[in-house]
C-alpha cells in the first residue's frame, strides 16, 4: 500500500503504520559524507538566513551544502540546500536550479519531497523544502531488506515518477542515494489547518 508522509506529525506511529512511503527529490549533489572545499561552510548552527534558523549539517557535495533548519514563520523543519558560490556564480547553473526548483515546487503527491521556497540572501543562494526523516534507497539496499518491501518501494518510486512525467518534469539523476525512504505516519490527506 502507497502511504504518506505528514512533516506536521512530530510523534513516531511506525508501530501503526509500518509500511514505508518514497519521497524522491532533485538532490543537487549534496550527499552525507561527500566533501566541498568550494561550500566548506556557508552557514554555522544558530544562524539565519531569511526566516530560516540553522540546526546542523546534513551533508555537502560538489553543488553546495544541505542543512536541517527551523521555518521560524511557520515553526516547521525544513532542509536547506545551498549552491556552492562557484556554482551559483554560473549564470547556466543559477538559471538550472531555478527552473527545477519550479517544476519541483509545481509537483503535488505524496511520494515527492515537496519544495516550499527559493531564495538568495547576499551571494547565498538556497532552496528550501520539506525535510524528510528516514534514509536513502542507497544505505537501505545495503542492508537485508525484504522482498515485499523493495517491490512497496519500487512501486512508489514508478508512482512519483509517473506523477511528474504526466507533468512532462524528467528527474535527470534518479539513483538510489536520491530517493529517500520514510515511515508513514499518515492515511490520510490533511485538507485544512
Amino acid at each position: 500500500m502507497t502511504g504518506l508522509f505528514c512533516p506536521l506529525a512530530h510523534r513516531d506511529l511506525s508501530t501503526c503504520f509500518p509500511e514505508t512511503a518514497v519521497g524522491f527529490t532533485i538532490k543537487y549533489g549534496c550527499e552525507a559524507g561527500l566533501a566541498s572545499t568550494v561550500a566548506e561552510s556557508m552557514l554555522m548552527t544558530g544562524q539565519s538566513i531569511s526566516h530560516y534558523r540553522e540546526l546542523e549539517t546534513l551533508g555537502r557535495g560538489g553543488m553546495g551544502v544541505a542543512y536541517k533548519a527551523e521555518d521560524t514563520r511557520l515553526h516547521r523543519f525544513v532542509e536547506l540546500k545551498f549552491l556552492s558560490e562557484n556554482v551559483a556564480g554560473s549564470p547556466e547553473a543559477l538559471s538550472r536550479f531555478e527552473r527545477e526548483a519550479r517544476a519541483a515546487s509545481a509537483l503535488n503527491h505524496p511520494n515527492i519531497c515537496t519544495v516550499h521556497d527559493i531564495g538568495e540572501e547576499g551571494r547565498k543562494v538556497f532552496i528550501a523544502m520539506e525535510h524528510l526523516e528516514g534514509d536513502t534507497l542507497a544505505r537501505i539496499v545495503g542492508r537485508p531488506v525484504e522482498l515485499e518491501r523493495l517491490l512497496d518501494i519500487s512501486g512508489q518510486v514508478v508512482d512519483a515518477l509517473d506523477a511528474a512525467h504526466t507533468e512532462e518534469i524528467v528527474h535527470r539523476d534518479i539513483k538510489p542515494e536520491n530517493i529517500f525512504v520514510t515511515i508513514v505516519v499518515m492515511r490520510r490527506f490533511l485538507t485544512s489547518v
